[in-house]
C-alpha cells in the first residue's frame, strides 16, 4: 500500500516540477502562479453561481458562494507574501486534493462534458470542474522572487569619483 503513496507523490511531483511550475516561471513577467489561480477559481465561481442560478439549486448557490471566494482569497494572499528560496507549503498540505481531483472528479467530468445526451450547461459546469486542477496545480507551484533592480549611475558621478 505504500507504494501507491509513493507512485502518487511521483505523478505529483512530475507534473508540478515538469508541467506546472516551467509554465509559471515563463509568466511570471506578467503574472505569479497564485494570480492565475485565484483568475481560475474567480471564473469558476462566476460560472458555477450562473449555473446553479439557472437551475434554482440554491444550496449549491450557497455553497460556491461560501469555499469558493475563500480559496481565492488564499491564493490573492499567498500572492502578497514574500518570497521565500523554499517550496510552497500549499504544495504539502493540497496533496490529496490534487489527488481526488486528477484521479476521480477530473475523469468523470471529462467524460460528462463529452457525453451526448447532457444539456449545454451541464456540459459547463463539468468543465469548470475540470479547470479547477490546474488552479490548484498553481497554487502548489513556487513564486519566483523579484529580480534585482539595475542600479545606473550617471557618467558625471562616475567621472567625479575617478
Amino acid at each position: 500500500m505504500i507504494w501507491i503513496g509513493r507512485m502518487l507523490r511521483r505523478i505529483d511531483d512530475f507534473l508540478l516540477d515538469m508541467l506546472f511550475q516551467p509554465v509559471a516561471d515563463a509568466v511570471s513577467a506578467w503574472v505569479s502562479c497564485f494570480g492565475i489561480a485565484a483568475f481560475i477559481y474567480t471564473g469558476f465561481a462566476l460560472e458555477h453561481t450562473a449555473f446553479y442560478v439557472y437551475s434554482s439549486d440554491w444550496v449549491d448557490i450557497a455553497l460556491t458562494a461560501g469555499w469558493v471566494p475563500l480559496v481565492t482569497y488564499l491564493a490573492y494572499d499567498l500572492d502578497r507574501k514574500p518570497v521565500r528560496d523554499v517550496l510552497s507549503w500549499e504544495r504539502f498540505t493540497r496533496f490529496p486534493l490534487r489527488m481526488i481531483l486528477l484521479f476521480f472528479l477530473a475523469p468523470i467530468s471529462f467524460a460528462y462534458a463529452l457525453a451526448p445526451n447532457e444539456d449545454l450547461f451541464t456540459r459547463i459546469e463539468n468543465i469548470g470542474w475540470i479547470a479547477i486542477l490546474p488552479a490548484e496545480y498553481f497554487m502548489a507551484c513556487r513564486k519566483q522572487p523579484p529580480k534585482p533592480k539595475r542600479m545606473t549611475v550617471p557618467a558625471r558621478a562616475v567621472m567625479q569619483s575617478v
